[in-house]
């Protein structure tokens, strides 16, 4: 086991992380893994919570990051005695991604797949179409919320060649850094607000403003440095 085993066991409320670590290292180091949700009766759910690439970093390398697809709807049992959940409930999807917050050190960073049969990956593409920015959209705000405190759009540079969009989530790698990060999502929200509804988005954009001031509330929470944010 590497330092995968960290998710092992580890409680997401009322559900238990089991960790599936593939034998082989992928190249230049990565380690691909799955984390499965398991109830209280032992059951796992039918697929991956997060389907995803661990790369250590290195002297030599670039720093340690967690590469993943995420599903925020799960399903447990067959189909006669099938059970969905949506992870948003009770937060048990921002405590998922808190921990992965706390696996990755000062300085890493979490890259995250918009592409996906969910709904909220449906709406973040959808508001990433329309210029929203990522943090106010429902997968960069739940990075953000699980302690990362920049949030980027990374639009795929090769798609005829499998490449999917992403948002990454980086982790400051001191206070310096921590401030400004935060000092640039501030200002990505302010210049955000300030912008008119567009007409033909308008359900769209009242929902993503509510993750913005939310975004804001974050800041000024954790966040006790000078200048705009203080």
């Amino acid at each position: 086991m590497s330092e995968l085993s960290f998710f092992q066991g580890k409680q997401c409320n009322e559900y238990t992380l089991h960790l599936d670590e593939k034998e082989s290292t992928l190249p230049g180091g990565g380690i691909a893994f799955t984390l499965c949700l398991q109830d209280s009766r032992g059951n796992l759910s039918g697929a991956p919570v997060i389907d995803g690439v661990y790369a250590p970093g290195g002297e030599e390398a670039e720093n340690p990051s967690l590469e993943i697809q995420y599903l925020d709807e799960l399903q447990f049992g067959g189909k006669k005695n099938s059970k969905r959940i949506s992870l948003c409930n009770n937060n048990t999807d921002q405590k998922l991604f808190r921990l992965m917050n706390s696996f990755v050190p000062a300085g890493g960073w979490i890259m995250v797949s918009c592409e996906g049969k969910g709904r909220m990956h449906r709406e973040t593409l959808n508001s990433l179409k329309i210029g929203i920015p990522p943090v106010a959209t429902p997968i960069g705000f739940l990075v953000f919320s699980g302690g990362f405190q920049l949030i980027k759009n990374c639009p795929p540079s090769r798609k005829a060649e499998g490449g999917t969009r992403k948002l990454k989530g980086e982790k400051a790698l001191d206070q310096d850094a921590e401030r400004n990060c935060y000092d640039q999502m501030f200002q990505q929200i302010i210049d955000y607000l300030k912008q008119n509804f567009r007409g033909d988005s308008r359900e769209l954009e009242m929902v993503s403003r509510t993750r913005a001031k939310s975004a804001l509330e974050i800041i000024r929470k954790y966040y006790q440095g000078a200048g705009n944010v203080a």
